[in-house]
Formats: C-alpha cells, sequence, structure tokens
C-alpha cells in the first residue's frame, strides 16, 4: 500500500465518537484504579457510548449457566474472528466466561441455543466507515443474533457493544435482545495516553470498549535518536495484542527538541530518528507525528530560530528545515512501502 502524510495544523485535539479527550501534561492513567467501573454489571445492561439508533427490549436469553454454554459465536474471516475473540475478551473483563467460536458452516445442526453470527462486509456507496448493526431474531428454535460490520473496525466494534449486553440473572447469564445501528461522528478518535509495558493492554481493552480507534503515545516519553527499551517493550506487546484482536491503531510521537535537539542538516540525526520511526511501523504503527512547537529554540522577536550552524548555512529558517525534513521522512515511508499516516 502506497503510505500517505497529511500535514495538517494540529492543535492537540483528540476525538472520542462526540467527545473531546485531551490533557496537555499526560499523566499516567489509572486505567486499573476504574476496573469497578468500566466492566460492571448492570441487572438492565445498556450500551455506552450510546448507539445513533437502538431498541432495547425485555427480552433475555440464557447463553450460560452451572450446566453448560448456551452460546456459540460464528466467524469465518480472519476480522470476524478478531471480533469473536474481542467479544469474548471484553466479556471476561466483565466476570463471564469464554464462548466457543465456530465457522459460519458449523452452525445448520438441530442443536438449540443462542448464534452470534458476525459478518464483516466491504463499504459499499452508501455505507458509513465503521458502522454496524446487530438484529436477534428467531430460526428453527435457534435465537439467531445477525451482527453486521463494515470494516474489520466496524465488525469490532459491534463485538465490543455486544459484550455490554450480557448479565446475570439467577446464577446465568443471558444477553439483553436489541435492535441497533450505529456509526462514530468522527473518522479519527485518538487517544493520548502514557501508557507502561505494564498496563498497556488495559489501556487497549478500554479504549476498545469506548470505540476509541487509535492511542498517541506520549512524546515527551520516549527519544527520537533511538528505541527505548520500555519503548520497544510496549511495540512487542502492542503487536501482539493487535495480531489478536485489532481495532485500534498505534501513533508514534517524538519531540525533536526533548532531551536532545535534532540537528536536520546532520545525516546521522537524520538517520536515527528514521530507524526509531521504522522500528515502530514494523511493529503495527500506522500513524506518526512529529513534534517542534514550543520545545525548539525561540528568541523573542525572530520566532523559532537555527543555533545549529551547519543547520544556518543549509537552511534561510526553522520552516525550511523542517519542510526539508518531512520531505526526508515521507520519502523514506513511501520508498520502504509502509502503510503510515
Amino acid at each position: 500500500m502506497r503510505s500517505v502524510i497529511k500535514i495538517k495544523p494540529i492543535f492537540s485535539i483528540l476525538l472520542l465518537w462526540g467527545i473531546v479527550i485531551y490533557s496537555n501534561n499526560a499523566q499516567p492513567l489509572a486505567i486499573n484504579d476504574s476496573d469497578d467501573i468500566l466492566w460492571v454489571v448492570r441487572e438492565e445492561p445498556t450500551i455506552y457510548p450510546t448507539p445513533k439508533q437502538v431498541l432495547y427490549t425485555n427480552r433475555y436469553h440464557e447463553v450460560a449457566s452451572p450446566t453448560g454454554i448456551n452460546l456459540q459465536l460464528v466467524a469465518e474471516s480472519k476480522s470476524e474472528i478478531k471480533a469473536a475473540k474481542i467479544f469474548n475478551r471484553l466479556a471476561v473483563k466483565s466476570g463471564f466466561v469464554e464462548f466457543p467460536i465456530i465457522n459460519r458452516g458449523k452452525n445448520n445442526n438441530e442443536i438449540t441455543g443462542v448464534y452470534i453470527i458476525f459478518e464483516c462486509k466491504d463499504k459499499s456507496e452508501n455505507e458509513r466507515s465503521n458502522s454496524y448493526e446487530t438484529k436477534f431474531s428467531i430460526s428453527g428454535g435457534k435465537i439467531i443474533v445477525n451482527v453486521n460490520g463494515i470494516g474489520e473496525k466496524g465488525i469490532i466494534y459491534a463485538a465490543a457493544s455486544l459484550s455490554q449486553l450480557l448479565t446475570s440473572r439467577s446464577e446465568k447469564v443471558v444477553i439483553r435482545e436489541v435492535s441497533l445501528t450505529d456509526y462514530p461522528d468522527y473518522s479519527i478518535r485518538i487517544f493520548h495516553g502514557t501508557p507502561t509495558p505494564e498496563n498497556l493492554v488495559d489501556y487497549l481493552d478500554w479504549m476498545l470498549r469506548f470505540k476509541m480507534d487509535c492511542l498517541a503515545l506520549n512524546s515527551r516519553r520516549y527519544s527520537w535518536w533511538k528505541v527505548d527499551d520500555e519503548l520497544k517493550e510496549i511495540f512487542t506487546l502492542y503487536k501482539e495484542w493487535n495480531d489478536n484482536y485489532g481495532g485500534i491503531q498505534l501513533m508514534q510521537m517524538y519531540n525533536l527538541y526533548e532531551g536532545k535537539d535534532i540537528v536536520i542538516s546532520n545525516a546521522v540525526d537524520i538517520e536515527s530518528l528514521k530507524k526509531v520511526i521504522e522500528y515502530g511501523l514494523n511493529y503495527g504503527s500506522t500513524k506518526l507525528m512529529l513534534l517542534a512547537d514550543d520545545t525548539p529554540p525561540f528568541r523573542f522577536g525572530e520566532g523559532y530560530i537555527l543555533t545549529d550552524e551547519n543547520d544556518k548555512k543549509q537552511f534561510k529558517h526553522m520552516a525550511e528545515a523542517h519542510c526539508f525534513l518531512l520531505n526526508e521522512i515521507e520519502n523514506f515511508i513511501i520508498q520502504n512501502d509502509y502503510e503510515c499516516e
């Protein structure tokens, strides 16, 4: 896939389905401290964020009891299997069991029960990206839950919503019947966080539940000229999680004037930055932000200034130097055929 780098003014506005989430001085989010709120099981479960169109019923269908499991997840494609795994993962987070995943050809038997059938579709001209719908029906004594999603994210978000409809009643696990259609208000919903290797997975699970689709790593935590050991761990854990589940992109963010000022005329500095970026791309990162605001050398009355003598010889001002740098990085990404915005 040909890479695309979009250069836009960035004012640190990060969006969730319709909510602005941003902290200018990002602190580690206490994800684990809020587990009781995030994964609480309600007697009459509802979906949050609230779907665009949703009709809840008072009908509940048994999916598990002390005597056995009464629900099967039907999935075939890679994206559908990821969605089924996400349904299970979020169900377990709420204290329930995992349910068996079968392929589409194995649900046409005489066994009654509940079947959640995941179907991932390509986007047509009149459909919204990442949209999904869920419908319950009865067929041959079976409860059929048809879950249709547009693209991988659509079917994954459907699974995240459906997992919120599980609850416990009289020692049984039941799922609330619902009819819904949903899609995001914003095409990109980025959360700026400071995960560590110890809590990265909790971040990703939490983001999936609330349908945020990109985690931006704190730019001031990591070096731009070398791959820090903690960042290597995060990239490794993210790739493992993303290969199994998915739905959340990773944005690399590096502040070029934090810890060490970049010298743009220095080929060694440019190559060092490329190697750091490439390391993240090879582990599944698909977005990149290079920060050069607030921290570069500044002189009142002149604005941002070049301080390195070699930079002064090659560039008229810092703006020209940064344009040169961005072209270097863009050409590197395109020439190596990385998928990166």
